[in-house]
């Protein structure tokens, strides 16, 4: 029987039963952690793949030369379910990580950066991603989505929760906390930032950091960032057929008109999960925070 991809919410959560295994996340969170190691942890469609690429260039030197960035920053997590051994970064330094753990589950004693990213965009970002790769385009409504997936929690957990978890912990010395929004407006000053806390000084190897994170570059470069590493390891496991997309970089894309039902849905989930948790009565009061930490 031919593999197709999923048309519904119900069928969409049962395939990704087999996304990871138990065992997989075992292997990846008991390795042994060094102080010097760089995780690299958001909320899913946060900005991951971005950071990924912009603490590689800085710790290669502007190298572009691997297959897919999840092979030399590998998500801890997946890693062992991929074929790919956490530990073989090609021999760069610091040792990177990515990461899609909470506070409670991320191991600790190593060094982090957190990016937080608006969740409408988080949606909007989430569903374009999986459409037409983890369900059929056109077959679920963004309305559908959010409320059966990511308001509901995905495999990352609440994203609300997730946000409360982590706040306690982002002052501290071992931690560079970041917008996404901000590093939109100045990828620059975002490339400068994670530069200082990885503590790579160099002016030509900075400059080579920010040219090859740029959109145009990474949008140049998209089989480089689509994910087919992990794709062609747990596609069949869930029944998916080839020839989807997965693609992070891109140009440009068509916007997620988000219905104003589910708008109202979000802003109450903030206000009962963030605001009454943090006191910050929207996602703009929680950024600026994040600015002066």
């Amino acid at each position: 029987m031919a593999a197709t991809r999923p048309t519904d919410i119900a069928d969409m959560k049962a395939r990704m039963e087999n996304f990871s295994t138990e065992e997989g996340q075992t292997l990846g969170l008991g390795i042994e952690i060094l102080p010097t190691d760089i995780f690299i942890n958001t909320y899913p469609k946060a900005g991951t793949t971005w950071v990924q690429q912009m603490v590689h260039q800085l710790r290669s030197g502007g190298s572009m030369d691997f297959g897919e960035i999840c092979e030399v920053v590998p998500w801890l997590e997946l890693a062992h379910d991929c074929g790919v051994n956490p530990l073989d970064q090609g021999g760069f330094e610091p040792r990177v990580f990515k990461t899609h753990l909470n506070w409670t589950r991320i191991p600790k004693g190593a060094r982090y950066i957190f990016v937080v990213r608006d969740p409408v965009a988080t949606l909007r970002s989430f569903y374009s991603f999986f459409e037409g790769w983890l369900f059929e385009p056109g077959s679920i409504s963004v309305a559908d989505f959010a409320s059966g997936w990511f308001m509901e929690g995905t495999g990352s957990g609440n994203y609300w929760n997730f946000l409360v978890e982590w706040w306690p912990h982002l002052a501290g010395g071992d931690v560079l906390a970041m917008a996404y929004e901000h590093m939109i407006g100045n990828p620059e000053a975002a490339v400068r930032r994670v530069a200082g806390f990885v503590d790579i000084r160099g002016e030509d190897v900075i400059a080579a950091a920010i040219h090859n994170s740029s959109r145009p570059v990474m949008a140049d470069n998209a089989e480089k960032f689509d994910e087919h590493v992990l794709r062609a390891a747990r596609d069949p496991l869930m029944g998916l057929p080839p020839g989807g997309s997965s693609h992070k970089a891109r140009a440009a894309s068509v916007p997620v008109v988000v219905p104003a039902e589910t708008l109202r849905a979000l802003d109450q989930l903030w206000r009962e999960e963030v605001e009454a948790a943090l006191g910050f009565s929207s996602y703009g009061d929680l950024t600026d925070a994040i600015a002066r930490l």
